[in-house]
């Protein structure tokens, strides 16, 4: 659960989008982040490929929004690749979360 205190302790999350040309529905999911009321996160974008994410990520202009480019190394590769980077609220994950759209 996002948003909750655990023994009076704010949990902070990450939340990793992985893209690849796809700067329309990119665009459509940060708006959509950035307009939470819980702002105890950070925000990861990872491109995997021509870099067109990453620009459209950093016009956003917020501080919470970290950029990172997998260079075409694939999906697993994009949700992953900002473990080896440390973050601006030390926090990693118990537990990672991957929403898909699934055609009915």
């Amino acid at each position: 659960m996002f948003g909750v205190k655990i023994r009076g302790i704010a949990m902070k999350f990450s939340i990793i989008i992985p893209t690849k040309n796809r700067t329309v529905l990119l665009d459509r999911a940060l708006k959509s982040v950035l307009a939470q009321t819980n702002q105890n996160y950070e925000l990861i974008v990872v491109d995997d490929g021509d870099g067109s994410g990453l620009d459209l990520a950093r016009r956003h202009e917020s501080a919470k929004i970290v950029t990172f480019s997998s260079e075409s190394a694939g999906q697993v590769a994009a949700r992953l690749v900002w473990l080896s980077v440390p973050d601006g609220l030390n926090t990693r994950p118990m537990m990672v979360l991957t929403f898909q759209r699934r055609p009915f």
